[in-house]
């Protein structure tokens, strides 16, 4: 655009298309700023809820995962990075093989605080200064552990007094069962 075109918009002598057009970029610029203003408010949201997990579960006093062994190994792998986890491998009786090809590793809070904490790092949602899990099946994992623990600690009420245990975290989805056909009569 040169200076004959600035001048031409400055006195407002445009053509039909030019206002048009002038128009539309200013309605794309307010709507890709009302869509960060969105994002922004969203990520907030999602932040809070990520802190009230982690306050939630560090009162936790045990929590029992139940998943499948590579499961918990992906789980202990991305946590083992950390310096302050202590893994339940090392501790005899933490860890149970069931029958049905799942396990179960007997977590405390602070260990289901870390859980959160690395699982939301590898998928992309929490704090940690670093790009996500590189490998997008890890990130798809983290995500998929990171919203099973959390729906788990969502149900907890620091502020109760005694009551129910806290339910297992199950990471174990299953295909229901085909529905048989009604023969005719």
């Amino acid at each position: 655009m040169g200076l004959a075109d600035w001048i031409r918009i400055a006195r407002g002598d445009l053509t039909p298309e030019e206002i048009a057009e002038r128009d539309e970029r200013a309605r794309a610029r307010r709507t890709r700023a009302a869509q960060a203003g969105a994002d922004k408010v969203a990520q907030g949201q999602e932040y809070a809820l990520y802190q009230q997990r982690l306050h939630r579960a560090a009162g936790i006093s045990t929590v029992t995962l139940v998943c499948h062994i590579d499961t918990w190994r992906f789980i202990d792998r991305y946590a083992d990075e950390r310096n302050t986890w202590q893994s339940p491998t090392h501790t005899e009786g933490r860890i149970t093989a069931r029958g049905d090809g799942l396990t179960e590793v007997l977590l405390s809070g602070p260990q289901v605080v870390m859980v959160l904490i690395v699982m939301a790092d590898e998928c992309g949602r929490g704090t940690r200064i670093r790009i996500a899990a590189p490998f997008i099946g890890d990130r798809v994992i983290a995500a998929r552990i990171y919203e099973a623990v959390g729906a788990i600690v969502d149900g907890v009420d620091p502020d109760a007094p005694e009551g129910a245990p806290v339910p297992p975290i199950v990471i174990d989805d299953r295909i229901t069962a085909p529905t048989q056909p009604t023969p005719d009569r």
